[in-house]
């Protein structure tokens, strides 16, 4: 493990400093990773702790959002939806989710019925009122090279206008 950031004392302390309550001499790295031990001991990663969406002060996984929504319709592309939030001055934290459709549904779907049903599983499954849906053209949403979503980018090019919608 590196010792720290390059000429960053306060950012090394907090993240290659870690301490758990109780523990003065054993030292942590915040890896940002939220996971689980099994009864084995065995380490499991289930996401990322900046991907935490908090809304009415309950936290919501963004994986758990994007699966309601790409099982709510065979139409929805399959890894293909990033859920995340923004901050309304007057309403507080509002969920965006923005979602591609299959390639060989384009030209097919109804996007008011396809939202419409899209906000019914999440209100029905997840008690969330999402503040805005988009559907997406396949490949629009940014990916790493690996194929992972990525949420951040996601969010900030929906704040720029700048995702294809269809």
């Amino acid at each position: 493990m590196a010792q720290g950031y390059w000429q960053n004392p306060e950012a090394t302390e907090v993240i290659f400093r870690a301490r758990i309550a109780g523990e003065a001499d054993r030292r942590w790295l915040r890896t940002g990773d939220l996971g689980f031990f099994d009864d084995t001991g065995e380490l499991f990663i289930t996401g990322r702790i900046k991907d935490v969406i908090i809304i009415r002060g309950a936290n919501h996984y963004p994986q758990d959002i994007e699966d309601t929504v790409q099982d709510s319709h065979p139409a929805l592309r399959r890894h293909g939806g990033a859920a995340f939030t923004i901050l309304d001055e007057a309403k507080g934290e509002q969920l965006i989710v923005v979602q591609e459709i299959e390639r060989t549904e384009r030209h097919r779907i109804v996007s008011a019925q396809l939202i419409g049903r899209i906000r019914e599983a999440i209100v029905l499954e997840l008690d969330i009122v999402p503040h805005e849906i988009a559907l997406l053209r396949p490949g629009a949403l940014p990916k790493t090279t690996s194929g992972k979503i990525q949420r951040a980018l996601a969010r900030q090019l929906w704040l720029t206008g700048a995702l294809e919608r269809l």
